[in-house]
Formats: C-alpha cells, sequence, structure tokens
C-alpha cells in the first residue's frame, strides 16, 4: 500500500525535482520520488495553492501602513478637560461605584470596574476627531453614555437577571412577610414554613437574607424567651417598636 502511494506521489507535479527527500516534510524518499505519500503532497499542493491566491490577490489599502507600523514612534499628546467635562466624569465615576457595589455579590462588579477610565480615554478620541485641543463636556457626554450603554448590556448579557434571580426574590419576600406579621415578628423557623423562596436557598443563602434584613436598618433582631426550651430570635420592623 505504501509503495503504490510513493509511486502516486511521484508521477504527480513533475515540475518538482527528485532530490531523494519529501518536498513536504522532508522526510527520505527512494529514488525519483518527489513525496513521502500522497497525504504529504496533498498537503504541499494546498499549501501552494494557497500562496498562488496570496499573490494573485490585490494588496490591501493598508497593507503598506501594516507592515512599517512597528518602526512608527507614538506621539504622545495631552488634553486638558473642560471644567463642565471633568464634572460629568466624576459624576458618572460615582455611577460605577454604585454598580460595582451592587453587582459584587453577583461576581460582575469588575465589569464595571475600568468604564470611568475606557470613557475618558474615548472622549479624547472623540475631541481629537473633531479637531478640539480640548475635551469639552459633549465629548464626555458622549463617551459617557456610549461606555455606559454597552457596559450595561454586558451585564444583562451575563446571564443573571439582577432584579429577578431567586435570591433578590428571596430577600423581598421575607422583608414583605415580616412587615406584614407586626408586633410578632418571625422567627427563622417560621420564614421558612412561610416562605418557598426563602426555604429554597442554601443554609448560607439564609444567613444572607437574614443578614441584609439588619443591614437594611428597618428590622430588629429581639430575643424571645420562652418559660421552657431555648429562647429564640424574633425579626421584627422597626415600625412596631
Amino acid at each position: 500500500m505504501r509503495d503504490l502511494a510513493l509511486r502516486r506521489a511521484a508521477n504527480h507535479a513533475p515540475d518538482l525535482p527528485a532530490t531523494g527527500e519529501c518536498h513536504w516534510c522532508e522526510a527520505s524518499v527512494p529514488d525519483g520520488h518527489r513525496f513521502c505519500d500522497c497525504d504529504c503532497r496533498d498537503d504541499f499542493e494546498r499549501a501552494h495553492r494557497a500562496e498562488r491566491r496570496r499573490v494573485r490577490e490585490p494588496a490591501s489599502p493598508l497593507s503598506g501602513l501594516i507592515d512599517v507600523s512597528h518602526d512608527i514612534e507614538p506621539q504622545p499628546r495631552t488634553m486638558e478637560f473642560e471644567p463642565q467635562s471633568m464634572s460629568a466624569f466624576r459624576d458618572f465615576e460615582d455611577f460605577t461605584l454604585n454598580e460595582m457595589n451592587r453587582l459584587d455579590k453577583y461576581g460582575l462588579a469588575e465589569m464595571w470596574g475600568r468604564a470611568s477610565e475606557i470613557s475618558m480615554r474615548l472622549s479624547m478620541i472623540i475631541a481629537k476627531s473633531c479637531d478640539s485641543d480640548l475635551i469639552k463636556k459633549e465629548h464626555a457626554d458622549w463617551s459617557i453614555a456610549f461606555v455606559r450603554y454597552f457596559t450595561t448590556e454586558m451585564v444583562s448579557l451575563s446571564g443573571i437577571n439582577i432584579t429577578e434571580n431567586s435570591f433578590d426574590a428571596a430577600v423581598q419576600d421575607v422583608m414583605s412577610r415580616v412587615k406584614e406579621a407586626g408586633a410578632s415578628g418571625m422567627t427563622r423557623k417560621q420564614m421558612r414554613e412561610s416562605s418557598r423562596k426563602f426555604k429554597s436557598l442554601t443554609y448560607s443563602g439564609q444567613n444572607d437574607v437574614v443578614r441584609l434584613l439588619l443591614e437594611d436598618g428597618e428590622f430588629l433582631a429581639v430575643e424571645r424567651r420562652k418559660v421552657r426550651g431555648p429562647a429564640s430570635t424574633a425579626f421584627i420592623h422597626c415600625d412596631h417598636f
């Protein structure tokens, strides 16, 4: 079978000299042969055809720039910010910090991590394209809107529905039920019994819900003492104190 493949390979591409080595992999071949086998011959021809196509195709208008771009020295530029544009960037930075805090528990905070920096860099490109040596508020507003929109889209496309996920739903459900319980409040056991959303969470997730209740500032934990048995902790809305 190998002898047959060698003969077929040798009979192909007669314009190639028989050098005693395969023209593709450079392995030794018998006298008069040009390739090890048909696979080497076919690989050689595919590469040869691709090279011919590349030579025939017209050069890209950017090909000259690409070829010499590594020799071009960068030209740093310094641009000043208009006071109103800096105010817009400070407001945007406050917004991004709030978004990072909101998304931290989902592991998405860093999606907003460089948004402020990116918007500033983009504003410089926009200002320069407008033949301005000053970054004006209109340049800042455009770049902030652009970065804000696409960062929000990335967060949305991450597959996590921030407002309707199971954890937030459990938090909202428990808060509502504790408020409805009035001065009696609710214990963790009562939360599990009354809220399927809370019960479906892991023990760690339930701890996080309770922690958020207390951090919210509208709920207090009150110890209930019993005549018999251990004391229990009830969570009561501040309106009932």
